[in-house]
């Protein structure tokens, strides 16, 4: 529903950034606020270049083709707190794709995913 009322209140190219808690993130869950959690394919379903998308067009109306997406991820979080590790935003696709295998195998290496849209 919230990217259908995207769709229906932004303009042909229009872009969308959108950051959002990855499925098995430890903070997908603690944030009270959180309603779903996401997969970097999620978003894929909206794409019509996207097979995903052609095979169930039916899911949705809205469309977004998908510009770029990246990987957070903080490593130790949210058990040990060290100072000079920050949060590291993964963007190289060879990066991304190794990431996403690890992070799809293990709890908190991903903690959300950063996807830049465009209305189609």
């Amino acid at each position: 529903k919230a990217m259908e009322e995207i769709y229906r209140i932004s303009s042909i190219g229009s872009k969308i950034n959108i950051s959002v808690p990855y499925w098995n993130s430890s903070f997908a869950y603690i944030d009270p606020t959180h309603k779903k959690s996401f997969h970097e394919l999620t978003f894929t379903f909206f794409d019509p270049d996207s097979n995903y998308c052609k095979e169930r067009p039916y899911y949705t109306k809205a469309r977004f083709k998908i510009k770029s997406f990246s990987y957070l991820i903080s490593p130790f979080s949210p058990y040990l707190s060290i100072p000079f590790f920050k949060d590291l935003e993964i963007k190289n696709k060879i990066l991304k794709k190794i990431i996403g295998l690890i992070g799809n195998l293990f709890s908190n290496i991903i903690l959300e995913l950063r996807i830049e849209l465009q209305r189609v």
